[in-house]
């Protein structure tokens, strides 16, 4: 008799912030994160998160509101994928923006994944993504544990500059939609008020909006070399200026010095910020992917066994019409 392994089917997974910044790092992308924009207001603080990549709308689906416009995209310009698979959406939304990112290393899978897709239709690229065990993986690493189908259709939708315009990217589309010209320097400019609408738009949808940026720990880690580098010329400089003995100009060096080992200290507490978010993200997707069946079952059946349920049921039902 042939044994046929059980294809594994996309599970569900969390869209916050850590969740999807897990993911993106489990498909092999370094130095990118993601952020969520959880009202308005949140987009008045966007320069802080510079450089931003993009930016994803991930939300129930209403075909009404999805008449094709005229007007399409250069598919030259645009790697577009169509959405295949509903547990899938959160992933193919973030593959489809590092798809479409200049100067980002995206690794050496997702790099040679894109250059086999390149001359697939967008139907065939997202068969392709759905039956890729290495983004599925990824994915499945991430889901919480009893994870079943999503109740609704859920899809994402995509605003991504390139080559001079910016793009909407909706995977439930059959094509990329230009919205409007812009430089990649004023793309923030450009892109806040479109997003600032379309929070108005959905606000009788759930929806969730993230920001795609550059690793906030990898920033600041850089900051922190640039400064290393000019504390050792400025040292060197120093060292100099004392053997000739010369006055002038040391009292600046010096106190430029304290900034620097002032600034230093300042990213290295950004660091150890981010660190300590991340690793909570991260004990907070091992809970939910943890399987608590086994030992709730094994603490009641000792409760019963030693006749303390009824007394722990009665304590319960007293709490709760309190």
């Amino acid at each position: 008799e042939v044994v046929r392994e059980e294809i594994e089917k996309w599970k569900l997974i969390d869209t916050n912030p850590s969740t999807l910044t897990s993911l993106v790092e489990n498909l092999g992308v370094k130095g990118i994160q993601v952020e969520e924009l959880c009202s308005i207001e949140d987009l008045n603080g966007l320069q802080e998160l510079q450089p931003i990549f993009g930016f994803t709308f991930l939300l129930k689906y209403k075909p009404y509101e999805h008449a094709e416009p005229e007007e399409s995209g250069d598919s030259n310009d645009i790697f577009f994928v169509k959405q295949i698979i509903n547990n899938s959406y959160v992933t193919q939304a973030l593959l489809l923006l590092l798809f479409n990112l200049d100067g980002i290393d995206i690794g050496r899978p997702l790099t040679e994944l894109k250059e086999t897709l390149t001359t697939f239709s967008p139907e065939m690229r997202g068969l392709a993504i759905e039956n890729s065990e290495f983004i599925k993986r990824g994915h499945n690493d991430l889901a919480k544990e009893g994870s079943g189908e999503l109740g609704h259709i859920y899809h994402y939708i995509n605003f991504v500059h390139k080559n001079g315009t910016i793009y909407e990217l909706d995977g439930k589309r059959d094509k990329p939609i230009p919205l409007s010209k812009c430089d990649r320097e004023n793309f923030l400019d450009v892109v806040t008020p479109i997003i600032k609408e379309r929070i108005y738009r959905y606000s009788d949808i759930k929806f969730n909006l993230v920001a795609i940026v550059k690793g906030r720990k990898m920033i600041y880690t850089e900051m922190i070399d640039e400064l290393l580098s000019e504390r050792d010329i400025l040292n060197a400089q120093l060292s100099d200026m004392m053997e000739l003995e010369q006055d002038e100009g040391v009292e600046d060096i010096k106190n430029r010095l304290v900034e620097i080992e002032n600034q230093v200290l300042q990213y290295q507490a950004k660091i150890d910020s981010e660190e300590d978010r991340m690793n909570t993200g991260t004990a907070e997707i091992m809970r939910k992917k943890f399987d608590y069946t086994p030992f709730l079952f094994n603490y009641l059946k000792t409760l019963a066994d030693n006749n303390l349920l009824d007394q722990f049921v009665e304590q319960a039902q007293v709490k709760t019409h309190r």
